[in-house]
């Protein structure tokens, strides 16, 4: 199947019009991880990516190259391409970036606030709240990261929300991890913090907002954290269990 069949699902940049075969097939790798369809550890087969897009192998291997740079994949020496797994200090180091971009997000935000967005925001938290209790994960997580990207758009620093997209792909794919704790405390516990950061920004109270984005974000790194400890034990007591 030639890979022009399948451009309407894994391609188009709209600031480009079509993108190069690898950096669509790039993208069609990305949502696919995200979507679950390999675990940590697993192996990525280039023969059989190339087969299924029906693209060459070497167009295959640039894209898989695009994501080595970015940390997306790992190269094995004479083994292939793997999922990578994620440490605890890989959680650390993505959510301490995360925290310093969105902190300054909301400060400067804070400084620029205006009536129109600040009810997109509410708007926003109002549609996660409908998404959580009607236990709909994807789009809770959708409209949760709404609220956060509204503040990046309307900071006043075009640097903000670029790099923050630079970690979006390994957010999102912790994200996945958390879906795997009660969804419902932790949607109930986002959708509160965002009301709570929201008055605060709307009366203009700037520590009260920071204090809240840092405390939401600290939570999150602590249930990422939880959660692979767990896996860990899970895996050593698995490990330990004697064979039948």
């Amino acid at each position: 199947m030639d890979l022009i069949d399948r451009r309407d699902t894994i391609v188009p940049d709209a600031r480009f019009g079509r993108t190069s075969r690898s950096q669509a097939v790039a993208e069609y790798l990305k949502g696919q991880i995200l979507s679950g369809r390999w675990e940590a550890g697993e192996k990525v087969e280039d023969m059989m990516i190339a087969s299924e897009l029906g693209v060459s192998r070497n167009s295959v291997r640039e894209a898989f190259g695009q994501l080595v740079f970015i940390r997306i994949l790992e190269k094995r020496q004479w083994h292939g391409y793997y999922i990578p797994s994620i440490s605890i200090k890989d959680v650390e180091e993505t959510i301490t970036i995360r925290e310093n971009l969105e902190v300054l997000a909301l400060d400067l935000f804070m400084t620029r606030r205006r009536p129109e967005i600040l009810e997109e925001i509410a708007a926003s938290i109002r549609r996660s709240e409908g998404d959580y209790k009607h236990g709909d994960i994807d789009a809770f997580h959708k409209s949760d990261y709404r609220i956060h990207e509204l503040i990046h758009r309307n900071c006043g620093n075009s640097w903000i929300p670029m790099l923050i997209s630079q970690t979006r792909f390994h957010i999102d794919v912790m994200r996945r991890m958390d879906k795997k704790t009660d969804f419902e405390k932790v949607a109930e516990d986002s959708v509160a913090s965002h009301w709570r950061m929201w008055d605060a920004m709307n009366r203009g109270e700037r520590e009260t907002a920071l204090s809240e984005m840092k405390s939401q974000i600290d939570r999150h790194r602590e249930r990422l954290i939880e959660s692979l400890r767990h896996e860990s034990k899970s895996a050593e007591r698995g490990k330990e269990a004697p064979m039948e």
